[in-house]
């Protein structure tokens, strides 16, 4: 990475523009238009995705800011990359503004090679290099084997099996024990069933009746998934949600909100896998259009108000179970949906 670049991957992902004034993110805001469509004329012209992607974003500018942050779209500037550079200071607007570029290139379908571009020409001017760009080049390029693997290196589970269980080889150990259901593992497999019997209103109750209701295995029963994936399955449990196309895309962004290393990956995965119809992962086909950005942007503000990250490596869910869902959900700061 170049000296004068910014690492992308060390600042958390944000809901939205909330750390914006007003004027920075008209600019913003007409920046991201450029970028998805410069040669339309009205708001109207634009993308569907595109157009309802600004209104969530004002939208939500609006709920944290107050009415100073009522922005007609159709009246949103045409700034230059200079202009852009200039109005739009420090990492974190950047940052926050290049993420949403490279959304703005992937909520509608895949991205054409002039969005690419213009996605790089903005991440340039701004100074922030991220290895989404990678990714949004790979897809461009429909190189989709690299894509997969660029992505998934850096995926949360991935990254926690390396980080924590012994590297690669613990990654690939996780990969073949599961596909060969050799991962039987009796005395774990006790445990989580044994939390069917704890109190109703529990988190461990709770999680228990996820496991049976979606179908899934219990960890330590023949088939089932690396353990590590229990944080998302937790994840689902505090936030509330289901496991349907859609409901898989808000919990993922509730993880991205509270997840402190390399968050946006969740993003872009979600896209590509529910989205897009790119699929990267073996347990389930690629999904076409269940990305809805108000919805999203919710989820990242709920996970984002949470007092810790799930998947440092040192949360103990164990003891958790034992604690009332309701009391776990207002000790970590799980807000209420707000969409």
């Amino acid at each position: 990475m170049e000296e004068d670049t910014m690492n992308e991957t060390t600042l958390p992902l944000t809901a939205g523009f909330e750390d914006f004034d007003p004027d920075a993110l008209r600019v913003a805001l007409g920046a991201l238009r450029q970028v998805a469509a410069p040669e339309l004329e009205t708001i109207q012209e634009l993308p569907p995705g595109v157009r309802r992607l600004l209104e969530a974003c004002v939208e939500f500018a609006v709920r944290v800011g107050g009415p100073r942050f009522e922005i007609d779209l159709a009246a949103l500037p045409r700034p230059s990359w200079a202009e852009l550079a200039r109005a739009v200071p420090g990492p974190r607007l950047r940052v926050q503004l290049v993420r949403a570029a490279i959304v703005v290139a992937l909520v509608d379908a895949l991205p054409t090679a002039e969005a690419n571009e213009r996605v790089r020409a903005l991440a340039r001017a701004l100074e922030v290099d991220t290895p989404a760009l990678v990714d949004l080049d790979n897809l461009v390029r429909r190189r989709w084997v690299r894509a997969r693997v660029h992505l998934l290196r850096r995926f949360w589970a991935v990254d926690m099996l390396r980080r924590f269980h012994g590297g690669a080889p613990a990654v690939l150990g996780a990969v073949l024990l599961t596909l060969t259901r050799l991962n039987y593992r009796p005395a774990l497999a006790r445990r989580y069933r044994a939390l069917e019997a704890l109190p109703e209103g529990s988190f461990g109750r709770a999680y228990a009746r996820f496991v049976r209701d979606n179908g899934f295995q219990f960890h330590g029963e023949p088939g089932s998934l690396p353990e590590t994936i229990i944080y998302h399955d937790l994840s689902h449990v505090l936030a509330g949600y289901g496991t349907d196309p859609e409901s898989e895309v808000q919990a993922a962004c509730f993880q991205a909100g509270y997840r402190r290393r390399d968050p946006f990956t969740f993003l872009i995965f979600v896209l590509c896998q529910f989205h897009l119809g790119v699929r990267m992962t073996p347990a389930a086909p690629g999904e076409l259009g269940h990305f809805d950005p108000r919805k999203a942007l919710d989820a990242i503000r709920r996970g984002g108000a949470m007092t810790r990250d799930l998947t440092d490596g040192a949360w103990d869910y164990w003891p958790a179970f034992e604690e009332p869902l309701r009391t776990l959900r207002a000790e970590l700061g799980v807000p209420e949906k707000a969409v």
